[in-house]
């Protein structure tokens, strides 16, 4: 199944039908993790709002061990994850694309691995 987590300004898959939601259990967060299923003809797409429903999330708080986790226990093996970044610069505004050659990184205060080492938890995933 194909997961598509959602960022700002993609909050719901247009021309697919709800198929329900499916509150997931994770060992990353307290809260569960809501993924809504869409249908199209046969095809199921499991879609998660990196913000939360209501874009209360702000960037520095998602929880994307979770997010991803919910995915893989729901049976995505494919993830395509849409995101929107602001710049710094004047002539890189709207509609621009651009490659950058330096970055500042601010998700340096959160976990960057799902693996705590050997005596840790062990994850049913299987990276390619």
């Amino acid at each position: 199944m194909l997961g598509i987590i959602g960022g700002t300004g993609l909050y719901q898959i247009d021309g697919f039908k709800s198929a329900g939601f499916k509150r997931v259990t994770t060992p990353f967060s307290e809260k569960r993790v809501v993924v809504e299923l869409f249908k199209h003809g046969e095809q199921t797409v499991a879609f998660l709002p990196r913000h939360g429903k209501d874009h209360l999330i702000p960037p520095h708080k998602i929880n994307y061990r979770a997010n991803i986790w919910a995915l893989q226990m729901i049976g995505a093996d494919k993830i395509i994850a849409i995101n929107a970044v602001g710049g710094i610069h004047q002539d890189t505004g709207p509609g621009n694309f651009a490659i950058p050659n330096q970055i500042i990184d601010y998700t340096h205060s959160r976990a960057h691995t799902f693996f705590k080492g050997r005596s840790g938890i062990r994850y049913p995933y299987r990276f390619y």
